[in-house]
């Protein structure tokens, strides 16, 4: 069998892309509500030239988007969960949610040019058993990809399975003989027969992934195992450069960088508006310039496949980052994987409550990993300790398990029971006006431990003067010096969220009035009452 599923046919090919055709409603039915045919539109050609490490990878992520866009509609089809995206902007959204719903959020950094790309970037299977499936879950993937996609070459099929052509034909040749597809062409084409349609349509009904071959867990797992838990190579100079925006007393720096280089669970502690949001995405940016990581499209556990590249989650590598990273590896690449940079994962408790088990759309048969398994080498910042969620010791409780172990047990919606890796520095942020640990194990479990104290007056000033500067509003430290010793007091703490509060206020009554604004003791003073000071307000007429 060997040769004949190799090149495609040299006759001119229409280049026009392959569509699929869905029902809005039911994205895999017809108007009969029974698993419908779809239209095969002409393929596109794919250069075979094109499999090696660079060249590919960069074709399969970027310049052939039939097989993204194939992936990608499916996946948002069947798991389109909510998700706060920042597209440029070094700063993760700090817009306020509804409380205990604060977004996933991605922190939108590209490594800095001395950061080198040092990953262990899975190398391409040879063989079908080297890839850890079983053959009946890659073929009945590879019959749902030809059942949406119509006749594919042997080389179009590997693009859209992300296997080399050698597994490929691995796979077809068992299918030929049993009569589920047809090879025509000169032995280069592929499509399904009758007999293929019906165990399709079978497929579908268990599963309706289509898209990119899964890893396996167990690969997976070894990929995964020991990150961060030999702790982090962190420096000072870096962990400042990833919090410049932030104004941050050296203890509490001294504080993150030690928690951070230990690479075990942070619990950062203060009052509302002390900054918690704002340090805990800082340490998302900072682990956004560590080297990336490869994650897998998809994860077999058993006969199921789990969704779990996440372009909410996962922002890919590409440029120069990404060829380095090819070039610094002596393997031929696993195209399963993609190269991102490390997660930032920003939730709310209970977000992460509903998003903690393996979730599976009966309507859709499609498996989707956890939000926090898809965090692994990357942050989980849980943000809203102390909100009192209805279930908050509970979840605690299971968490401290989840620490102990770095790992989670869970089970499939058929009942099989499976080991899920927990790999991310996981961070939480705790009011300390409303948060109470439960009892037992918080002091071991969290040993890095940072507390948010109220501002004293030369950070609050360096914050003013940050927030001046951004607003183009000249400083004065002196009227800001006064302002400070004459408003705060035992009665009523600064927090570091005040100088923000107060400028905008300052500078919306001077819009208001049509002059310029300044910083003067009767604005401040102003300010002050209108968005801080509580001014009563009482009914009239």
């Amino acid at each position: 069998m060997s040769g004949q599923f190799d090149q495609p046919n040299d006759e001119t090919r229409n280049d026009s892309e392959r569509q699929l055709h869905f029902d809005p409603a039911h994205p895999l039915t017809g108007p009969d509500g029974n698993l419908g045919e779809s239209e095969h539109p002409p393929r596109q050609e794919v250069d075979p030239a094109a499999w090696n490490n660079a060249a590919l990878y960069g074709a399969l992520g970027d310049a052939v988007p039939v097989s993204d866009e194939f992936y990608d509609r499916i996946v948002k089809q069947a798991h389109a969960f909510e998700v706060a995206h920042v597209d440029g902007a070094p700063v993760a959204s700090e817009t306020a949610e509804e409380p205990g719903r604060t977004q996933p959020t991605l922190v939108d950094v590209a490594p800095p040019a001395n950061v080198r790309s040092r990953t262990a970037w899975p190398p391409q299977p040879k063989t079908l058993r080297e890839t850890g499936l079983t053959p009946q879950l890659v073929h009945d993937l590879l019959l749902k990809t030809l059942y949406f996609s119509g006749t594919l070459s042997s080389q179009e099929l590997s693009n859209e399975l992300r296997l080399p052509c050698e597994i490929v034909e691995e796979l077809v040749l068992p299918l030929y003989q049993e009569q589920f597809v047809e090879v025509t062409e000169n032995e280069c084409d592929i499509s399904l027969t009758n007999q293929g349609r019906e165990r399709a349509r079978a497929a579908l009904q268990q599963s309706r992934y289509v898209g990119p071959a899964p890893v396996s867990l167990r690969q997976y797992q070894q990929y995964c195992q020991g990150w961060n838990r030999d702790g982090i190579d962190c420096h000072r100079e870096d962990l400042l450069a990833s919090m410049k925006s932030l104004v941050l007393p050296d203890d509490v720096i001294e504080a993150v960088g030690a928690a951070i280089c230990r690479a075990k669970p942070l619990l950062i502690t203060g009052v509302a508006g002390s900054g918690i949001s704002a340090l805990g995405t800082g340490i998302g940016r900072y682990f956004a310039q560590l080297p990336p990581v490869a994650v897998p499209y998809a994860i077999a556990a058993g006969h199921e496949i789990m969704s779990f590249f996440d372009s909410a989650v996962h922002q890919q590598v590409t440029g120069e980052t990404l060829q380095d990273a090819i070039s610094s590896c002596s393997h031929e690449v696993d195209l399963r994987w993609r190269l991102v940079h490390r997660p930032f994962v920003r939730v709310g408790l209970e977000t992460l409550s509903d998003k903690l088990s393996l979730s599976a759309q009966s309507s859709r048969h499609v498996l989707t990993a956890p939000i926090h398994i898809k965090a692994n080498g990357g942050v989980l910042f849980v943000d809203d300790l102390g909100r009192r969620c209805a279930r908050e010791n509970d979840w605690l409780a299971r968490w401290f398990v989840i620490l102990d172990q770095h790992a989670e047990r869970q089970k499939l919606p058929h009942g099989t029971e499976v080991e899920l890796p927990v790999e991310s520095l996981i961070v939480f942020g705790a009011n300390l006006e409303s948060f109470t640990p439960p009892a037992g194990g918080i002091e071991r479990r969290f040993a890095s431990r940072v507390c948010l104290s109220p501002p004293a007056l030369d950070v609050f000033q360096r914050i003013f003067l940050q927030e001046c500067e951004l607003r183009n509003v000249p400083y004065n430290s002196g009227v800001v010096a006064d302002f400070f010793l004459s408003r705060y007091g035992r009665q009523r703490l600064p927090k570091t969220s005040d100088p923000q509060d107060l400028l905008d206020a300052l500078i919306s009554i001077c819009r208001f009035k049509r002059v310029e604004p300044i910083l003067s003791a009767d604005s401040l003073s102003t300010a002050f009452d209108r968005c801080l000071g509580g001014i009563e307000f009482r009914a009239t007429g």
